[in-house]
C-alpha cells in the first residue's frame, strides 16, 4: 500500500477525498479479470483454527481467489503442514509468508496486502468462517456496474460462541450479529466498529488511496482502517448471512483466545486513544471548531445527565410498583386463606337448608 501522507502516528492526516467521480454506470455485470480476490489470512500457532480456515477457503463456490497466509511469528512447520496436506483442494492458490518474530496485527495485514495482486481483497482471520457463497455473492455485488460507487460490500453475519475441548472445536450457540445495518452509517461507525472484517470485500484501489493498516495499533486496526475507507466512498451491504464470527467466551490463556474477548480492556483503552486522536487532528485542521464543539458537548452532557436521572427515577418508580404488586398478591393470598373457613360454613348452611327443606 502507499504510505500515509505526513508519516505515521499523530503525524499523518485524514484527507477527505474531493468527490468520487467516475463515468456514469451502466446497469449490468462486467466480466471479472482472473485472480480477482486476494484473501489476507493471519495466523500464529493455531493449527486447529488454521485447518478450519483453509477448508473454508477451499469450500467457496467462487474459486478465482489467491490467499496470502501470514504466519506472524509462529512455528512455520505448523503452517506449512496445514497447507501441504490440503494441496489438492487449495490447488496452488496459497502463498505463505513467515515472520521470524511477531510484527503485530496491522503489520501482518500490510505484508499480506503488499504480496497480493487482486483488484478485490478481504481479511480472513484463522478462527473465522464463511458461508460457501460468500465470495460469489460479494464478487457479484461489486462486479455489478450499478454498484461501482461502493468501496466494498459487507454481508450480514452470525455470532458463534464455541470452545475448544479435547482437540476439537465445539459450537455452543449461534445468534444474529447485533450490529448489522442495511447501510453502513459513517456516524455510527464513528461510535464503534460494526463490521467484522471477514464479512467485508473491498476494492484495492480505494485501500491504496486510504493508506495502510496502522502497524502501531495492537488492536482496532480494522476499525481505524474502515474509517479512512469511508472518507473516500460508501460501503454497500448484503442482507444475507454469509460470514460467521467465532468467539470463545471462556478465557483459557492460550493461543485459542479471541483478541476481542481476552483483550476487552485493551480494546476500550485503545478506542479512547483513537477518539482522542481523531478530535485532535480535527482541531488542528480547524481550531475554531472548539468554539462549537465545546458548548455542544457540554449541552449533550447536561442532557445526558438529565436522561440518567430520569432513568433512575423511572427505575425507582418501577421498583416501588413491583413492591406494591407483591403486597397485592400477598394480600390476595391471605384474603383467600381467611375466607376459606367462611366459605365452608356457607356451604354447610346451604346444605342444611336443602336437607331441611326435603324434610
Amino acid at each position: 500500500m502507499a504510505s500515509r501522507p505526513g508519516g505515521r502516528s499523530d503525524g499523518w492526516r485524514w484527507k477527505l477525498a474531493p468527490g468520487h467521480t467516475r463515468a456514469a454506470p451502466r446497469h449490468g455485470t462486467v466480466t471479472p479479470p482472473p485472480g480477482l480476490v486476494s484473501i489476507l489470512l493471519r495466523t500464529r500457532d493455531r493449527p486447529l483454527f488454521l485447518a478450519r480456515a483453509l477448508d473454508d477457503l477451499a469450500a467457496q463456490t467462487w474459486g478465482d481467489w489467491r490467499a496470502i497466509v501470514v504466519n506472524d511469528g509462529g512455528d512455520p512447520r505448523l503452517v506449512d503442514a496445514a497447507v501441504a496436506c490440503r494441496a489438492g483442494a487449495l490447488a496452488g492458490r496459497v502463498t505463505i509468508l513467515h515472520h521470524a518474530h511477531a510484527k503485530g496485527r496491522g503489520a501482518a495485514l500490510n505484508a499480506a496486502f503488499e504480496a497480493s495482486t487482486g483488484p478485490f481483497f478481504v481479511v480472513h482471520d484463522d478462527d473465522d468462517t464463511w458461508h460457501p457463497s460468500f465470495l460469489s455473492d460479494t464478487v457479484a455485488f461489486l462486479s455489478d456496474t450499478s454498484h461501482g460507487h461502493f468501496a466494498g460490500v459487507a454481508t450480514n453475519c452470525a455470532l458463534i460462541r464455541e470452545r475448544v475441548e479435547n482437540g476439537a472445536i465445539l459450537e455452543l450457540e449461534r445468534t444474529p450479529w447485533p450490529l448489522f445495518e442495511s447501510g453502513v452509517d459513517l456516524a455510527n461507525m464513528l461510535i464503534g466498529n460494526r463490521i467484522p472484517q471477514h464479512s467485508l470485500l473491498l476494492r484495492r484501489e480505494i485501500a491504496i488511496q486510504a493508506g495502510p493498516y496502522d502497524p502501531d495499533l495492537p488492536v482496532l486496526e480494522d476499525w481505524e482502517f474502515y474509517l479512512r475507507i469511508l472518507m473516500y466512498a460508501d460501503i454497500g451491504t448484503i442482507q444475507a448471512t454469509r460470514a460467521f464470527y467465532h468467539v470463545r467466551p471462556e478465557i483459557s490463556g492460550d493461543a485459542s483466545d479471541n483478541t476481542v474477548v481476552a483483550g476487552a480492556d485493551r480494546h476500550r483503552a485503545r478506542a479512547v486513544l483513537l477518539q482522542n486522536r481523531a478530535i485532535r487532528l480535527a482541531l488542528r485542521e480547524n481550531p475554531a471548531a472548539m468554539g462549537i464543539l465545546q458548548p455542544l458537548l457540554q449541552r449533550l452532557d447536561v442532557q445526558g445527565q438529565l436522561l440518567t436521572e430520569i432513568r433512575r427515577d423511572v427505575d425507582r418508580r418501577l421498583a416501588r410498583l413491583e413492591e406494591l404488586m407483591e403486597l397485592v398478591h400477598l394480600a390476595a393470598a391471605w384474603h383467600h386463606k381467611l375466607l376459606r373457613p367462611v366459605q365452608r360454613l356457607v356451604s354447610m348452611a346451604r346444605a342444611m337448608r336443602r336437607f331441611g327443606g326435603r324434610g
